[in-house]
């Protein structure tokens, strides 16, 4: 492989260097004005439970929001209902008490 000074300098060299020809994260359609409504204070507390959820795995997390909906509908599930969609230790992580968010208690953190 040739020494940065041999191959130029700028973004170019980086793009040609690593072959990338798309520096967009996303080949999809940016949203509409319709679509990009913001979530409410209960969806975004809910998404900060269930990011914050220690030991929920993100594969647990895809598969139960796709088995229930939504992070809001994830987290007032039963236990049993999130261990058959999931297992057991995804139920716990999701039903277990917030923990502090930055040394801030989840209730008054959001």
């Amino acid at each position: 492989m040739a020494s940065p000074q041999a191959c130029g300098s700028g973004r170019a060299t980086i793009l040609n260097l690593f072959r990338i020809k798309n520096l967009n994260m996303t080949t999809a359609a940016p949203p509409t004005e319709e679509v990009a409504s913001m979530p409410d204070a209960e969806d975004l507390r809910a998404w900060l439970r269930l990011a914050h959820a220690r030991g929920l795995r993100p594969l647990a997390l895809r598969t139960l929001l796709g088995a229930f909906g939504g992070p809001r509908e994830v987290v007032s599930e039963s236990f049993a209902s999130l261990a058959a969609a999931a297992d057991a230790r995804a139920a716990e992580a999701v039903l277990a008490p917030p923990s502090d968010i930055e040394g801030v208690p989840f209730d008054h953190y959001i």
